[in-house]
């Protein structure tokens, strides 16, 4: 019998769940089926009942006539299940496994008996997920345990088939099964922890808390909001009716690895060492256990995270004659968690949690590299995470649920200029890469996602002789982003070959003195802190409704449809003036006579109400079919359609004042000093600034622009070979289609110039050349496009583009074996292809890439181009064996395919055909060959994991365990093949002319390479 809950126990779970956040996302699985006799009829009126350390309290269930049960919010762990009727025998399962989002069938056929009598089934109990339609990897405990992890949620992520990780940002970004990298949900906990901005996690995951993660690649049903990429469930450690705690310690650092590459291979190659492998001292603990026995459970954790290590930039002195020499880089984690689980009646669950993280970095991360000195990096200065959770589950009776979520999860992002140059402009060199000086401005960001949920589930047998599980829910969201940036001095400055001359010389406009010209840039950015605020806001309502229907205990077909009105909007911007003097004369001589207004000056932007506005509806259906109705043959069918969450991405991108904007000019040095002031004659680029007056700045998106939209087609075979070992085939098929780019647009007359077969392809003037050979390399003719002087001034819209696509094919083959008898296995292997005509990491998927720019975007680019993230072929393999005296050892092999590129270059034309066709002339950049003619090398690894386990006094237990990463001392050298550069052809369809080829060209840029151990002692007790 339930006891009365304590008013102080009421207390407590009122104010944590009304002090909380996020999204009761599917943080259990189900266990159903049906009761009969040994004639097969079925038996109304048995109990059932479920039991485990993971699950407050126990469950049960009383059949109806149908025989059937069901239990559909059951936490992931290790049950007992036991079926009791009279005149019949008991039966007792042991040791069913069950994890998160998996939906498990157990039938059972009692025996009558004239006494009492039990039995405890030793059978095989079930292992394939039966009645579900979805996809989905889950790295349960054991595999969370054993893994030789880099213990960052990166690495776990990496496990999951079908991952493919962004280089540029390979601990944040990864794309799913051809799906972009803003096309992921990652929730924690239930809180929903993805940055409505970037779509990227808020921050790294605290793996100590982590109880087992459900990624959930395809077949999303209807319940899962807008998501066509991974659906990311991560369920968090809850306590128990035991007390328990670990105190965890990790360290790696220089002395524990081994660098691959001699001194004398550098020293041939030319390039610098490697990488220093990172200095790592990582402390947590974890206590968690009874409040009260059965009615109330808590979890805390605290982590410290301390890395650093030698940055990879090369000591040099730049063009102004300052010497900037190598650093250390440090970083500071700090993590925080609190979970409350209560039983509060016997028919109300609560569950309520909080999570703060705090990361302090000298040197932001994403500077980090040879070209980048230290004084011109930001400071990441406190980037803090605050999230919290409140979930209540009512059960009306034991066929219907009602569940009730709220969540908040917010994140400010303080990234500073390095006190070493924060008072000088921003130098970057075209052809080196080098920059100096400081890095663009100063900036503040804050994102915050506020979400509330409500469901109701209704399991229903015998309706037409099927069994249903009904479900409808609601949500609402709430998202907020905004960033301000300031710096002293606003100006950029871009260098050619040291030069501070890019274009090199020309006659001045003004003096008709030959003078140097250069390319230089002044951002927005204010001169004050707080001068310039950009906020973002975004509301979305979402609807769905599903229905399982299950045949026969056979079959069971999925249907389902949710619908998401999503609204954006943009509100007011003040603007403070801009620092350096420059460009607020050059703002007050050249723009505002022109289009009225100053854009460094200070201004007012009024809100834009409703600037987006998506209504979507998206369909799901699917089946699941028992081949052979012993539950271990099953063949998954699915088609979904996924629209694309609207984030706010797009909102800050088309800002007007957006604080991270800037616009170019050409400089004619006058005084042939060399430096860029008010003396000095500037002409303006191309660009529109019409966008600053309200009745063109809400003309840069389309009234039509409606939300992608990804078709999705599945086909599998899951089959269960032995005792907890299954092996599944899956075919996946996407094409992504409608997506939203920022293209060419004259608001006056209303037509788009992006595409040189346009109506107005007059505004485009074809240049033919031949780029001469290079190394191995023959000669390439090629045609580009340059603007002509009659096309209208620079003006983007934001649009449904028909030309783009992303399509991806793939059969995934995986084999798992859960861990019993001393030994655990997992295997994937991914043979597929993703093409199309725009990318799909974070800057391609932006809506503001360069994939519809103007006609050259698609020189020798058709839409079967393979994209960045494609990888034809990639292999994962992990396995662990339990030896004698708790010896274990673990194998983690991973082999995926190269990158795919093409070769490409920067052409300008001869002055003289640009003066005799009147076109303007600025650098094009272009393929020279089809995206993915090319690829890098195979990239593969070898980690392992020796543990070895000590059971102490009272229950304590003490675990050490070494990871060792790339044991096989794999090496690879990055050479690049791209000669790249520019090319100044002299006429037109000639080869002679000027090639400049990139400085880089047929030499190694960098190496990497290294064995690394990192050890870790941990206490359970």
């Amino acid at each position: 019998m339930v006891k009365k809950p304590s008013p102080a126990l009421t207390a407590l779970f009122v104010v944590l769940a009304l002090a909380s956040t996020s999204f009761a996302d599917r943080l259990t699985g189900s266990l159903k089926g049906r009761i009969t006799d040994k004639q097969g009829y079925p038996l109304p009126g048995a109990f059932i009942y479920v039991s485990s350390p993971a699950l407050l309290g126990v469950q049960n269930y009383i059949t109806a006539d149908t025989g059937s049960y069901a239990f559909i919010q059951l936490p992931p762990g290790t049950y007992k299940v036991t079926v009791e009727m009279p005149g019949f025998k008991t039966v007792n399962v042991d040791n069913l496994r069950l994890n998160v989002g998996k939906a498990l069938a157990l039938n059972f056929k009692l025996e009558a008996t004239d006494i009492e009598e039990e039995i405890t089934s030793v059978g095989a109990t079930p292992l394939v997920d039966t009645l579900s339609a979805k996809n989905a990897f889950v790295a349960d405990k054991d595999i969370l345990r054993h893994a030789p992890l880099t213990r960052d949620f990166a690495s776990i992520a990496g496990l999951a088939p079908g991952v493919v990780a962004d280089p540029a940002f390979p601990d944040r970004d990864f794309a799913v099964h051809g799906s972009t990298v803003r096309a992921n949900a990652f929730v924690f906990g239930g809180i929903d922890l993805t940055d409505p901005l970037t779509k990227a996690p808020f921050a790294n995951l605290n793996v100590d808390v982590v109880e087992e993660v459900e990624f959930e690649t395809t077949a999303h049903p209807a319940e899962t909001y807008p998501s066509e990429g991974g659906f990311i469930n991560v369920v968090t450690k809850s306590g128990g009716n035991q007390f328990l705690g670990v105190l965890h310690l990790t360290h790696s650092s220089g002395s524990l690895s081994k660098e691959l590459w001699s001194e004398k291979d550098l020293a041939e190659k030319g390039v610098p060492a490697p990488p220093a492998a990172q200095r790592r001292w990582d402390f947590s603990i974890n206590m968690g256990g009874p409040i009260m026995e059965d009615r109330a459970w808590f979890f805390i954790n605290t982590r410290l995270d301390l890395r650093s290590k030698e940055a990879p930039f090369e000591p040099w002195t730049d063009p102004l004659g300052a010497v900037h020499n190598g650093y250390r880089w440090r970083n500071r984690d700090f993590m925080t968690f609190l979970k409350i689980s209560t039983q509060v009646t016997s028919n109300i669950r609560a569950i309520a949690s909080v999570n703060y993280q705090d990361r302090y970095q000298p040197v932001y991360e994403s500077f980090l590299s040879l070209n980048t000195p230290k004084e011109a990096s930001r400071v990441l200065g406190h980037d803090s995470l605050f999230a919290a959770s409140g979930i209540i589950n009512y059960k009306m009776d034991q066929n219907t649920f009602v569940d009730l979520s709220v969540g908040l999860a917010q994140r400010s992002k303080p990234l500073l200029l390095n006190v070493g140059g924060q008072n000088l402009p921003y130098y970057a060199d075209a052809v080196s890469g080098r920059v100096w000086g400081s890095a663009p401005f100063n900036e503040k960001s804050t994102g915050r996602r506020f979400k509330a949920a409500v469901s109701i589930t209704r399991v229903q047998n015998g309706i037409m002789g099927i069994a249903h599980e009904l479900r409808a829910g609601a949500e609402y969201e709430d998202g907020y982003g905004d960033m301000m940036t300031w710096k002293d001095d606003n100006l950029a400055v871009t260098y050619f070959a040291g030069s501070p001359y890019y274009y090199g010389t020309a006659l001045s406009p003004k003096t008709g003195k030959t003078v140097g010209k250069g390319l230089v840039s002044f951002s927005l950015a204010s001169q004050v802190e707080g001068g310039l605020i950009l906020k973002e806001e975004m509301k979305r309502l979402g609807f769905y409704v599903q229905d399982a229907l299950t045949i026969a205990q056979r079959a069971t077909i999925h249907l389902g449809l949710r619908f998401d009105r999503s609204a954006a909007r943009l509100p007011a911007v003040v603007k403070a003036q801009s620092g350096n003097a420059v460009s607020v004369k050059i703002g007050t001589d050249l723009i505002k006579p022109t289009y009225g207004l100053n854009p460094y000056d200070q201004n007012v932007i009024q809100a834009w109400d409703q600037m987006m506005v998506w209504n979507a509806l998206s369909p799901r259906a699917g089946l699941s079919l028992d081949l052979f109705g012993n539950g271990r043959s099953i063949l998954k069918t699915s088609f979904s359609r996924y629209s694309e969450y609207l984030n706010l991405g797009y909102v800050q991108e088309m800002a007007s004042f957006s604080p991270t904007r800037s616009h170019s000019f050409d400089w004619y040095d006058e005084d042939g000093n060399g430096k860029v002031d008010s003396t000095d004659t500037y002409a303006l680029f191309p660009d529109d600034y019409r966008i600053y007056k309200e009745s063109y700045f809400k003309k840069r998106v389309s009234p039509d622009a409606k939300a992608p939209y990804t078709n999705e087609l599945t086909v599998g075979l899951h089959q269960e070979v032995l005792k907890d070992l299954t092996v599944s085939l899956e075919y996946v098929a996407k094409n992504q289609t409608n997506i939203l780019e920022n293209v060419l647009y004259d608001p006056d007359s209303g037509v788009e110039w992006y595409s040189a077969d346009s109506p107005s392809q007059s505004w485009w003037v074809p240049f033919r050349t031949i780029v001469p050979a290079a190394g191995d390399y023959e000669e390439t003719p090629v045609t580009v496009f340059f603007r002509s002087d009659s096309a209208p001034a620079v003006f983007d819209r934001l649009q449904n583009v028909p030309q783009l696509n992303r399509k991806y094919g793939a059969f995934e083959l995986t084999v798992q074996k859960r861990m019993s008898d001393n030994w655990q296995f997992y295997g994937s292997l991914v043979w597929g292809k993703a093409t199309g005509n725009v990318g799909l990491n974070a800057a391609a998927s932006s809506g503001f890439s360069t994939a519809v720019g103007t006609p050259n975007s698609f020189v020798n680019v058709p839409d079967d181009s393979r994209l960045d993230l494609d990888r034809p072929t990639s292999i994962r393999l992990m396995g662990t064996y339990r030896f004698p005296w708790d010896f274990f050892l673990t194998l983690y092999f991973s082999r995926w395919s190269g990158a795919p590129w093409a070769r490409s270059v920067t052409i300008l034309p001869p002055d003289s055909w640009a003066q005799l066709n009147g076109v303007a002339v600025a650098p094009v950049t272009v393929f020279l060959e089809k995206p993915g003619s090319r690829r890098t090398s195979f990239e593969e690894s070898l980690d392992l994991r020796i543990e070895k386990e000590f059971v102490l006094k009272n229950r304590k237990r003490l675990r050490f365990f070494a990871d060792v990463f790339n044991l096989l001392g794999r090496k690879s050298s990055w050479l690049d093949l791209n000669d790249a550069g520019f090319w100044f052809p002299g006429a037109e369809n000639s080869n002679l002319g000027q090639r400049v080829i990139s400085p880089t060209f047929d030499k190694v840029l960098s190496v990497s390479g290294s064995r690394t151990v990192q050890i870790s002692l941990s206490l359970e007790f």
